[in-house]
Protein backbone atom coordinates (compact mmCIF):
# COMPACT_ATOMS: atom_id res chain seq x y z
CA UNK A 1 0.00 0.00 0.00
CA UNK A 2 1.32 3.20 -1.02
CA UNK A 3 0.87 6.94 0.83
CA UNK A 4 -2.14 8.64 -0.62
CA UNK A 5 -2.53 12.39 -0.35
CA UNK A 6 -5.68 14.12 -1.41
CA UNK A 7 -5.72 17.91 -2.23
CA UNK A 8 -8.45 20.25 -3.21
CA UNK A 9 -7.77 23.51 -4.88
CA UNK A 10 -10.10 26.36 -5.45
CA UNK A 11 -10.71 27.56 -8.67
CA UNK A 12 -13.16 30.02 -10.28
CA UNK A 13 -15.49 27.18 -10.92
CA UNK A 14 -15.50 25.94 -7.51
CA UNK A 15 -12.75 23.03 -5.97
CA UNK A 16 -10.81 21.00 -7.83
CA UNK A 17 -9.09 17.54 -5.84
CA UNK A 18 -5.74 16.29 -6.88
CA UNK A 19 -4.46 13.31 -5.90
CA UNK A 20 -0.77 12.89 -4.70
CA UNK A 21 0.63 9.05 -4.45
CA UNK A 22 3.90 7.77 -3.34
CA UNK A 23 6.58 8.72 -1.27
CA UNK A 24 7.93 10.35 -4.05
CA UNK A 25 5.22 12.73 -4.64
CA UNK A 26 5.42 16.38 -3.73
CA UNK A 27 2.76 18.93 -3.53
CA UNK A 28 3.32 22.27 -4.67
CA UNK A 29 1.92 25.06 -3.04
CA UNK A 30 2.50 28.29 -4.79
CA UNK A 31 -0.24 30.61 -3.39
CA UNK A 32 2.38 29.87 -0.09
CA UNK A 33 5.69 29.57 -1.39
CA UNK A 34 5.91 26.10 -0.23
CA UNK A 35 6.47 22.23 -1.20
CA UNK A 36 5.31 19.22 0.84
CA UNK A 37 6.55 16.10 0.17
CA UNK A 38 4.88 12.70 1.34
CA UNK A 39 7.83 11.02 2.31
CA UNK A 40 7.46 13.94 5.38
CA UNK A 41 3.79 13.86 5.76
CA UNK A 42 4.43 9.95 6.42
CA UNK A 43 7.91 9.97 7.63
CA UNK A 44 7.90 6.78 10.44
CA UNK A 45 5.69 4.91 9.03
CA UNK A 46 5.58 1.73 7.43
CA UNK A 47 3.12 0.58 4.77
CA UNK A 48 2.42 -3.20 4.46
CA UNK A 49 1.72 -4.98 1.19
CA UNK A 50 -1.35 -5.12 -0.34
CA UNK A 51 -3.39 -8.08 -0.25
CA UNK A 52 -4.73 -8.87 -3.71
CA UNK A 53 -6.93 -11.39 -5.51
CA UNK A 54 -3.90 -12.55 -6.74
CA UNK A 55 -2.09 -13.32 -3.10
CA UNK A 56 -4.68 -15.20 -2.01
Amino acid sequence: MAPVALLYRREAEGWRPELFEGLDAVIVLPEIGAELALAEIYDGLAFPPRITDAMR
